[in-house]
């Protein structure tokens, strides 16, 4: 377990296990580590510099001998704090990249686009983009599919309704009585904000989003092999199932 901490902070498994030894250790010489772990005198002292200049390990000479001491486990927190900065340097390049590709030139701007996802990965890239996207102010409709078809992707749907609200977007959206947990599921979306939601007597795996642009037709059951989607940009499409989607929203309303 604390190998898998250490390597988190940036160490390599050998760094990790001479540190953990030395802490277990107190101070050791060269020859004392290499039994204990099994390796060899010269690729020791290649790893123990790298930690030496790290500031996890430090060394003192005894009869013109180094004897090697680890430092207090606090200063794995300078670690941690280079690991922050590393991070945000990232994240900066990330945005910095993500700004430059939206300026890129396109060719043409089409009035209609098909799209289809295969994995969940590639369904959570699908519908960040269409909340990311989603025009300020606009409105969102979604008609929730059977609840275990979501579920395990519950955080990340939570994450995409504050991304929504953050751009005071507003959603409809129904549920199915099926919802397992169906109070405790409304209160997180409804405790985000800027959402209305009504409950049908559907009993679906599919689900389907909408947005001023695009349709979204997904499908994450465990019924399925490989989860799938389609994200598709047309007006007419669009308007379609709107006006489906707002015709069921008024009747659920007032039945």
């Amino acid at each position: 377990m604390a190998n898998n901490e250490l390597e988190n902070l940036g160490l390599n498994k050998l760094e990790s296990d001479i540190y953990l030894t030395l802490q277990e250790l107190g101070e050791a010489r060269t020859g004392l580590i290499c039994k204990k772990l099994n390796i060899s005198n010269s690729h020791v002292y290649t790893i123990l510099n790298s930690l030496i200049k790290k500031g996890l390990v430090s060394y003192k000479y005894a009869n013109k001998v180094k004897i090697f001491k680890p430092s207090d486990p606090e200063t794995l927190k300078l670690l941690f704090g280079k690991k922050q900065e590393e991070i945000q340097q990232q994240e900066k390049s990330l945005r910095l990249l993500i700004e430059n590709l939206k300026k890129l030139p396109k060719n043409k701007e089409t009035e209609s686009d098909y799209q289809y996802f295969e994995g969940i990965s590639a369904l959570k890239g699908m519908i960040l983009e269409v909340y990311s996207t989603a025009p300020r102010n606009s409105e969102m409709l979604l008609l929730s599919a059977k609840s275990e078809s979501w579920e395990v992707m519950n955080a990340f749907f939570l994450d995409m309704h504050k991304i929504r609200v953050k751009k005071n977007v507003s959603l409809k959206m129904i549920m199915q009585k099926q919802t397992s947990e169906l109070k405790k599921r409304i209160t997180e979306r409804k405790k985000i904000g800027l959402i209305e939601i009504q409950v049908s007597d559907f009993n679906n795996y599919g689900e389907i989003l909408l947005t001023e642009d695009y349709l979204c037709i997904l499908d994450t059951s465990k019924e399925t092999k490989m989860p799938c989607g389609f994200m598709i940009k047309n007006k007419i499409f669009v308007s379609l199932f709107k006006e489906i989607y707002l015709s069921l929203w008024k009747n659920l309303r007032f039945n």
